[in-house]
Protein backbone atom coordinates (compact mmCIF):
# COMPACT_ATOMS: atom_id res chain seq x y z
CA UNK A 1 0.00 0.00 0.00
CA UNK A 2 1.03 3.59 -0.55
CA UNK A 3 1.53 5.93 2.39
CA UNK A 4 -1.88 7.50 1.68
CA UNK A 5 -3.59 4.09 1.55
CA UNK A 6 -1.89 3.05 4.77
CA UNK A 7 -3.18 6.19 6.48
CA UNK A 8 -6.71 5.51 5.15
CA UNK A 9 -6.53 1.92 6.38
CA UNK A 10 -5.43 3.01 9.87
CA UNK A 11 -8.27 5.52 10.10
CA UNK A 12 -10.80 2.95 8.82
CA UNK A 13 -9.57 0.33 11.28
CA UNK A 14 -9.84 2.81 14.16
CA UNK A 15 -13.48 3.41 13.17
CA UNK A 16 -14.06 -0.36 12.88
CA UNK A 17 -12.86 -0.85 16.44
CA UNK A 18 -14.96 2.05 17.71
CA UNK A 19 -18.07 0.74 15.89
CA UNK A 20 -17.43 -2.90 16.97
CA UNK A 21 -17.16 -4.06 13.35
CA UNK A 22 -16.17 -7.73 13.29
CA UNK A 23 -15.66 -10.58 10.85
CA UNK A 24 -18.52 -13.03 11.40
CA UNK A 25 -17.66 -15.73 8.91
CA UNK A 26 -15.26 -16.54 6.10
CA UNK A 27 -15.02 -18.95 3.18
CA UNK A 28 -13.99 -19.35 -0.45
CA UNK A 29 -16.26 -18.51 -3.42
CA UNK A 30 -16.67 -20.48 -6.66
CA UNK A 31 -13.72 -18.62 -8.21
CA UNK A 32 -11.42 -19.64 -5.35
CA UNK A 33 -11.36 -16.17 -3.81
CA UNK A 34 -11.54 -15.81 -0.02
CA UNK A 35 -14.61 -13.94 1.21
CA UNK A 36 -15.65 -12.58 4.58
CA UNK A 37 -19.01 -11.79 6.10
CA UNK A 38 -18.61 -8.61 8.15
CA UNK A 39 -21.06 -6.90 10.49
CA UNK A 40 -22.20 -3.36 9.74
CA UNK A 41 -22.32 -0.36 12.05
CA UNK A 42 -26.11 -0.70 12.31
CA UNK A 43 -27.62 -3.69 14.13
CA UNK A 44 -28.54 -6.55 11.80
CA UNK A 45 -26.59 -5.27 8.80
CA UNK A 46 -23.90 -7.38 7.16
CA UNK A 47 -21.64 -6.89 4.17
CA UNK A 48 -19.60 -9.19 1.97
CA UNK A 49 -15.89 -8.52 1.55
CA UNK A 50 -14.07 -10.41 -1.22
CA UNK A 51 -10.27 -10.66 -1.32
CA UNK A 52 -9.48 -9.95 -4.96
CA UNK A 53 -5.73 -10.53 -4.50
CA UNK A 54 -3.12 -10.41 -1.75
CA UNK A 55 -3.45 -6.63 -1.36
CA UNK A 56 -6.91 -5.76 -2.71
CA UNK A 57 -10.37 -6.18 -1.16
CA UNK A 58 -13.84 -5.35 -2.48
CA UNK A 59 -16.80 -4.65 -0.20
CA UNK A 60 -20.53 -4.53 -0.92
CA UNK A 61 -21.13 -1.60 1.43
CA UNK A 62 -21.87 1.87 -0.12
CA UNK A 63 -18.42 3.22 0.78
CA UNK A 64 -16.71 0.14 -0.60
CA UNK A 65 -18.69 0.39 -3.84
CA UNK A 66 -17.27 3.89 -4.26
CA UNK A 67 -13.68 2.67 -3.85
CA UNK A 68 -13.23 3.94 -0.29
CA UNK A 69 -11.24 1.85 2.20
CA UNK A 70 -14.20 1.10 4.44
CA UNK A 71 -14.31 -0.23 7.99
CA UNK A 72 -15.26 -3.69 6.70
CA UNK A 73 -12.24 -3.99 4.42
CA UNK A 74 -10.03 -2.67 7.22
CA UNK A 75 -11.41 -5.28 9.63
CA UNK A 76 -10.66 -8.08 7.14
CA UNK A 77 -7.14 -6.85 6.44
CA UNK A 78 -6.44 -6.54 10.17
CA UNK A 79 -7.71 -10.09 10.68
CA UNK A 80 -5.36 -11.42 7.99
CA UNK A 81 -2.43 -9.51 9.47
CA UNK A 82 -3.19 -10.99 12.89
CA UNK A 83 -3.42 -14.49 11.41
CA UNK A 84 -0.09 -14.03 9.61
CA UNK A 85 1.56 -12.83 12.83
CA UNK A 86 0.11 -15.77 14.75
CA UNK A 87 1.37 -18.20 12.09
CA UNK A 88 4.86 -16.67 12.17
CA UNK A 89 4.88 -16.87 15.98
CA UNK A 90 3.77 -20.51 15.82
CA UNK A 91 6.60 -21.36 13.42
CA UNK A 92 9.17 -19.55 15.59
CA UNK A 93 7.85 -21.29 18.71
CA UNK A 94 7.98 -24.69 17.00
CA UNK A 95 11.55 -24.02 15.82
CA UNK A 96 12.61 -23.02 19.32
CA UNK A 97 10.97 -26.13 20.77
CA UNK A 98 12.71 -28.37 18.23
CA UNK A 99 16.04 -26.77 19.11
CA UNK A 100 15.37 -27.30 22.81
CA UNK A 101 14.38 -30.93 22.15
CA UNK A 102 17.57 -31.47 20.13
CA UNK A 103 19.65 -30.03 22.97
CA UNK A 104 17.85 -32.28 25.44
CA UNK A 105 18.52 -35.37 23.31
CA UNK A 106 22.18 -34.42 22.93
CA UNK A 107 22.48 -33.97 26.69
CA UNK A 108 20.84 -37.37 27.22
CA UNK A 109 23.01 -39.18 24.67
CA UNK A 110 26.21 -37.22 25.37
CA UNK A 111 26.09 -35.86 28.93
CA UNK A 112 29.35 -33.96 28.43
CA UNK A 113 28.40 -32.50 25.03
CA UNK A 114 28.09 -28.84 26.03
CA UNK A 115 30.97 -29.09 28.47
CA UNK A 116 33.14 -30.44 25.65
CA UNK A 117 32.09 -27.57 23.39
CA UNK A 118 32.86 -25.03 26.10
CA UNK A 119 36.22 -26.67 26.75
CA UNK A 120 37.05 -26.67 23.04
CA UNK A 121 36.14 -22.99 22.74
CA UNK A 122 38.30 -22.22 25.77
CA UNK A 123 41.24 -24.11 24.24
CA UNK A 124 40.89 -22.23 20.97
CA UNK A 125 40.84 -18.91 22.80
CA UNK A 126 43.80 -19.91 24.97
CA UNK A 127 45.79 -21.03 21.92
CA UNK A 128 45.09 -17.78 20.13
CA UNK A 129 46.29 -15.78 23.14
CA UNK A 130 49.43 -17.93 23.33
CA UNK A 131 50.07 -17.59 19.58
CA UNK A 132 49.75 -13.81 19.70
CA UNK A 133 52.11 -13.65 22.68
CA UNK A 134 54.68 -15.88 20.91
CA UNK A 135 54.98 -13.58 17.91
CA UNK A 136 54.68 -16.58 15.55
CA UNK A 137 52.38 -16.82 12.57
CA UNK A 138 49.72 -19.54 12.47
CA UNK A 139 51.81 -22.10 10.59
CA UNK A 140 54.83 -21.61 12.83
CA UNK A 141 52.66 -21.87 15.94
CA UNK A 142 51.08 -25.10 14.63
CA UNK A 143 54.55 -26.58 14.14
CA UNK A 144 55.52 -25.55 17.66
CA UNK A 145 52.43 -26.91 19.39
CA UNK A 146 52.70 -30.16 17.41
CA UNK A 147 56.30 -30.64 18.53
CA UNK A 148 55.44 -29.87 22.16
CA UNK A 149 52.49 -32.29 22.06
CA UNK A 150 54.67 -35.04 20.58
CA UNK A 151 57.51 -34.53 23.08
CA UNK A 152 55.39 -33.71 26.13
CA UNK A 153 57.40 -30.62 27.02
CA UNK A 154 57.79 -26.97 26.11
CA UNK A 155 60.15 -26.20 23.28
CA UNK A 156 63.36 -24.33 24.12
CA UNK A 157 64.35 -21.23 22.17
CA UNK A 158 66.77 -23.29 20.07
CA UNK A 159 64.02 -25.71 19.11
CA UNK A 160 61.69 -22.82 18.28
CA UNK A 161 64.31 -21.42 15.90
CA UNK A 162 64.75 -24.85 14.27
CA UNK A 163 61.02 -25.18 13.75
CA UNK A 164 60.89 -21.71 12.20
CA UNK A 165 63.69 -22.75 9.79
CA UNK A 166 61.74 -25.88 8.93
CA UNK A 167 58.69 -23.79 8.17
CA UNK A 168 60.81 -21.61 5.84
CA UNK A 169 62.22 -24.71 4.13
CA UNK A 170 58.71 -26.06 3.57
CA UNK A 171 57.57 -22.75 2.14
CA UNK A 172 60.51 -22.77 -0.31
CA UNK A 173 59.85 -26.38 -1.29
CA UNK A 174 56.22 -25.72 -2.13
CA UNK A 175 56.98 -22.33 -3.67
CA UNK A 176 59.43 -24.03 -6.05
CA UNK A 177 56.75 -26.52 -6.98
CA UNK A 178 54.28 -23.72 -7.73
CA UNK A 179 56.76 -21.51 -9.59
CA UNK A 180 56.78 -18.70 -7.05
CA UNK A 181 59.84 -16.42 -7.24
CA UNK A 182 62.35 -16.74 -4.41
CA UNK A 183 62.47 -12.98 -3.98
CA UNK A 184 58.81 -12.98 -3.01
CA UNK A 185 59.45 -15.50 -0.21
CA UNK A 186 61.66 -13.25 1.89
CA UNK A 187 64.58 -15.57 2.88
CA UNK A 188 67.52 -17.36 1.28
CA UNK A 189 66.06 -20.29 -0.70
CA UNK A 190 69.40 -22.05 -1.11
CA UNK A 191 69.97 -22.40 2.63
CA UNK A 192 66.38 -23.50 3.19
CA UNK A 193 66.55 -26.05 0.38
CA UNK A 194 69.76 -27.57 1.80
CA UNK A 195 68.17 -27.92 5.23
CA UNK A 196 64.84 -29.25 4.07
CA UNK A 197 65.48 -33.00 4.12
CA UNK A 198 67.54 -32.86 7.28
CA UNK A 199 65.02 -30.73 9.17
CA UNK A 200 62.13 -32.94 8.10
CA UNK A 201 63.92 -35.93 9.60
CA UNK A 202 64.23 -34.09 12.89
CA UNK A 203 60.61 -32.98 13.05
CA UNK A 204 59.49 -35.90 15.19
Amino acid sequence: MTANQTAQFERAFARAVAECIEVIDQGVDADGRPFYTVSGSKPGTQYLVIQVNAAQFACTCPAGQNGVICTHRAACRARLMAQASAAALAVATADAQRAADDDAREMELYPGYHADLDAAAARIQSNEVARAASGLDYDEFDELTHWEAMHGKAAADKERARLARLENAQVTFYADAEGVTHEAIGFDPDDARKDFSYLCSLND
